[in-house]
């Protein structure tokens, strides 16, 4: 009749031999799937960010990825001259993924919000990003950016006057 479901106590101890073989694929079953999660769990934004297709405009899009430039200490920096003859393949691949790991540390993905009055907007590091049609991009807004001179004289008036605070305000 074939093997019942699920299989008896006898069926395993036929197939395995003992429990020692039936613990060591076991084991190693065991051990394969919960690296596979723990490496999809800490990656699972690179992940996703990575299976998001690309739009032909940034007008049709529902999600930003920003790349943040990844500090780069000094102390770290080789040249590739010095240790090229040095690096056997398993060097190289793991400096490979050294740097892929990296790279996805640095991503992040953010849904694009559309206001009331059909203003798109992303906000990222407490900055407002408007889409603007003209260049077909985010642009930064409501960001001033006076020299020294001007910030004192600011200072001096007590702020911005009413009117370019408004102003500010209304374009974010």
């Amino acid at each position: 009749d074939g093997i019942p479901f699920p299989p008896g106590v006898d069926y395993w101890k036929e197939t395995f031999g003992s429990w020692n073989g039936l613990m060591l694929p076991w084991c190693v079953w065991f051990t394969i799937v919960h690296i596979t999660a723990g490496v999809a769990s800490k990656f699972y934004t690179a992940m996703s960010a990575h299976s998001m297709l690309p739009c032909v405009s940034m007008e049709d899009a529902t999600h930003l990825i920003v790349d943040e430039q990844v500090f780069v200490d000094p102390d770290d920096v080789v040249d590739p001259d010095e240790t090229q003859g040095e690096d056997s393949w398993i060097t190289k691949r793991l400096a490979r993924l050294t740097q892929r790991v990296k790279r996805a540390k640095a991503r992040q993905v953010m849904k694009i919000e559309e206001d009331a009055d059909g203003t798109r907007h992303v906000e990222y590091t407490c900055v407002r990003y408007i889409y603007n049609e003209d260049t077909q991009s985010f642009v930064p807004m409501g960001l001033i950016d006076p020299d020294p001179q001007e910030a004192h004289a600011i200072l001096a008036r007590g702020g911005l006057s009413e009117e370019l605070a408004a102003e500010t305000l209304a374009a974010c």
